[in-house]
């Protein structure tokens, strides 16, 4: 959906910045951005893991 939507969703749990991570993050509420590019992780009991990675064509 951000991919189609063109919307990022915010970052989940955000507080506070920290001063020594410069990653881009999306703060409380989604914002309007081209999204090309999107991964969905998937993390479960008994080490069952799965990740989709999508993009735009």
């Amino acid at each position: 959906m951000a991919i189609r939507e063109s919307v990022v969703p915010p970052t989940a749990y955000y507080r506070e910045l920290d001063p020594d991570c410069d990653l881009d993050v999306t703060p409380n509420v989604p914002r309007e951005r081209k999204v090309r590019v999107a991964l969905s992780n998937s993390f479960a009991f008994g080490g069952t893991n799965a990740v989709l990675a999508f993009r735009q064509v």
